[in-house]
């Protein structure tokens, strides 16, 4: 009977949820809550089945008012609200219950339950559910969080010794205890044996420098050195600011700042576990950890993601900081990006349906990149030559050339362009070459090789001219030709030998024609197009050489695989090679005749032998 029937509520499904999670997986674990919720369902009130079907026309007015608590997002029986710092949960749900109840028109507050809390300093996501105590909302939220199925993203800034690079991950897993304190009114969590188990990991998004004001020093919790309050020397040594990406499995009372007070780096702001001043920083206002992401499930079953940007207040603190600068990749990374660490890490987008997911993987960094693209920029002073230059090539070489890496300039040459013809000069150019062709790059000269701007130059002319690495070729496509010819420059007459002179490259354009030759290999004809011209090197920007290293990485996916015993030479020929042991006929097996055989090639050398001694008996038999 189901009037008998035990109604477990979403504390007791969330403990069951969460020895299925972590004895069989997150599958089994939902499978068990959607069954629970169902059960729910059947037994819920009319009057909360009434909240969440005007839910869309509360959310859905465009009322601004200062009094409003800001909505993020909503679903059938979720709702997510920002809390701002300085603001109880306890109040943030009361205004916005009674903000409900008022355009409802109804007596009494809307019911919420609260099924998690953000602390009186934070800001961020909070989470609600529509519903009374009890209800279908309240026992699947409560369920989630207690199963811990519920993913949550903080950000928070703190300070102390250095926890890595730009990147780094890792995690704190002691158990915490907390006491109550003034009778209730307040409460201090600290670490300890007897406490409850607690899992919070994190992730450095950005390092910045200390201040070099006199308040820097805070109180350490590994008695480093500065934990007596001195500004001195050995205080600032090996103290730095860290933004941190923090996701907490559990939800203990302040569980993430005693997590990080207890390794050594406070949060910033924090007067209760890290600094006895206002703050490291004057011109942070308050605690710097904000709640920036919930991802949980709706009624309905469907995804639910809430997220809230960084407040003005603390996104200020960022801008006047200065970043540390690493060494290696990561440095170069986080410098080619030229944006805050936050912005550029936070703003990853997560895809919610297949066409999304696909999208962002072609827009993530691909094994074999497409064609590079080129963009022209013309000056007001540049000569007519140049201009026309630009004009022939459609969107072709300029006067500066250059590559970017990650949005930001990798490496530049400026060249100056000597004896140009354009295109209109050549009548071979009237021929529009065939669409989806790709040209021929050749470089000739010596100087490519051994010239080190002329290696620069070369790469970023075969970035210009170049369309791809073809797989296969094909002699019908094949319909122009770019040769770059490197000549070492010679002085001038009355010029000092002393002086450097930079080398020059002769670029020219060929059409090329195939004609019959009478064998299986046509006959080539070129003809110069245009346009015809000569670039000599000027002035030039050399890249970074970290930077460096990360333009010319070659993922491992796209690195030939090597092939044992097996060489290619230089003109393409493969070459396979086998190695044979000691051959040694003794232990070798070979074939073996049966008797039969053996008895026939007996009497065969029987009968051989036989007629040779009969034929040399004949032969000395006297003659009567």
């Amino acid at each position: 009977m189901v009037e008998n029937q035990v109604m477990p509520n979403g504390l007791h499904a969330g403990s069951a949820a969460s020895s299925v999670r972590v004895s069989v997986g997150n599958e089994a674990a939902w499978e068990l809550l959607d069954g629970l919720l169902t059960l729910w369902l059947e037994h819920e009130s009319p009057e909360d089945k009434l909240q969440t079907s005007w839910l869309d026309d509360d959310f859905g007015g465009s009322d601004t008012s200062e009094d409003v608590l800001p909505v993020l997002c909503h679903g059938p029986g979720v709702v997510g609200i920002f809390k701002p710092a300085g603001v109880t949960t306890e109040e943030a749900v009361r205004q916005l219950s009674q903000q409900l109840g008022h355009r409802r028109h109804m007596p009494k507050p809307v019911d919420l339950h609260v099924v998690s809390r953000l602390d009186h300093p934070t800001s961020g996501v909070l989470p609600l559910g529509l519903g009374a105590v009890g209800s279908a909302a309240a026992n699947w939220l409560g369920a989630q969080f207690a199963g811990r199925l519920v993913r949550k993203e903080y950000v928070c800034l703190c300070e102390g010794p250095s926890l890595g690079l730009t990147g780094f991950q890792g995690n704190v897993s002691t158990p915490l205890h907390t006491v109550e304190l003034d009778g209730g009114r307040a409460s201090r969590t600290e670490v300890s044996p007897l406490g409850r188990q607690a899992f919070t990991g994190y992730e450095v998004l950005a390092r910045y420098m200390p201040p070099s004001s006199s308040d820097l020093s805070l109180p350490s919790h590994d008695r480093e050195p500065g934990v007596n309050g001195h500004d001195d020397e050995r205080g600032r040594e090996g103290r730095e600011l860290m933004l941190l990406r923090v996701r907490p499995l559990t939800g203990r009372t302040h569980q993430i700042r005693v997590h990080m007070a207890s390794i050594g780096r406070p949060l910033l702001g924090d007067l209760t576990y890290g600094a006895k001043e206002a703050s490291v920083l004057r011109s942070c206002p308050r605690l710097f950890l904000h709640a920036r992401r919930v991802e949980l499930r709706d009624l309905a079953g469907k995804p639910f993601v809430a997220e809230a940007t960084l407040p003005q207040e603390l996104g200020e603190v960022l801008v006047q900081l200065q970043h540390i600068a690493e060494p290696g990749a990561a440095a170069a990374e986080a410098r080619a990006m030229g944006v805050d660490a936050l912005t550029k890490v936070l703003s990853k987008r997560t895809p919610k349906t297949r066409k999304g997911r696909k999208i962002l993987k072609l827009r993530e960094p691909q094994i074999v990149e497409d064609a590079k693209t080129a963009l022209v920029i013309c000056g007001n002073k540049s000569s007519n030559d140049v201009s026309n230059m630009l004009k022939d090539l459609h969107s072709a070489l300029q006067a500066h050339v250059g590559s970017t890496l990650r949005r930001n300039l990798l490496d530049m040459q400026e060249f100056n362009v000597e004896d140009f013809k354009s295109m209109t000069k050549f009548k071979a150019s009237t021929k529009e070459a065939a669409v989806g062709s790709k040209p021929l790059v050749i470089f000739q000269g010596s100087a490519f090789e051994h010239d080190e701007q002329l290696k620069r130059a070369k790469s970023l002319l075969l970035d210009f001219f170049g369309a791809g690495k073809p797989d296969q070729v094909m002699l019908s496509g094949l319909d122009q030709v770019v040769v770059c010819t490197a000549v070492d420059a010679m002085p001038t007459a009355g010029s000092s030998s002393s002086v450097e002179v930079s080398a020059k490259i002769h670029v020219r354009r060929y059409r090329l024609l195939m004609k019959k030759s009478g064998s299986k290999l046509p006959r080539a004809e070129v003809t110069e197009i245009g346009p015809h011209m000569n670039l000599s090197l000027d002035r030039t920007k050399d890249p970074d050489k970290d930077r460096w290293k990360m333009a010319i990485k070659m993922p491992k996916a796209a690195k030939p695989k090597k092939e044992k015993n097996v060489t290619t030479k230089e003109m393409g020929k493969r070459v396979g090679k086998f190695h044979l042991g000691k051959q040694d006929f003794n232990s070798i097996h070979t074939v073996h005749h049966g008797e039969s055989k053996k008895k026939k090639l007996k009497a065969a050398v029987a009968a051989n032998s036989a007629k040779g001694e009969g034929a040399n008996e004949a032969a000395t038999a006297p003659q009567i």
